[in-house]
């Protein structure tokens, strides 16, 4: 996969690097109150994800469906309320949110009881210990 680092500078990732990548992340949403299912009776959560479609949101991604987990796709122009909607709805029980959306993030947590988490950056993962 090829994601670009500045406008007209790409990056190649390879499939092996993707799978560390989003290992390491696993391991660390896992650490902070999104454990993996072991086994098809252990509950399914819906985990909200808030941000920018980049590098971090795909491996955000991979990294959720790895512990066994439902992603849901929120969309950065929604309202306070559309948001409050689709998390009570989806019974979400965490919120992976990109420090631009913070502000909204705390609105959001002041309403209802839901875990909130930033999303790792690529200087995060590229340093923690895979699963």
């Amino acid at each position: 996969m090829a994601y670009p680092s500045t406008a007209t500078h790409y990056v190649n990732y390879t499939p092996r690097q993707l799978d560390l990548f989003s290992s390491r992340a696993a391991a660390h949403y896992a650490s902070v109150g999104v454990p993996a299912r072991m086994s098809s009776t252990d509950p399914v959560q819906v985990v909200g994800l808030l941000g920018l479609s980049n590098l971090e949101y795909l491996i955000t991604l991979l990294a959720i469906t790895r512990l066994g987990h439902t992603v849901l796709f929120l969309s950065t122009r929604l309202s306070k309320e559309a948001y409050l909607g689709l998390l009570s709805d989806t019974n979400a029980t965490t919120l992976l949110v990109y420090p631009a959306f913070r502000a909204m993030s705390a609105r959001i947590q002041a309403q209802m009881q839901i875990s909130v988490r930033p999303v790792l950056g690529r200087s995060d993962y590229d340093n923690l210990t895979p699963l």
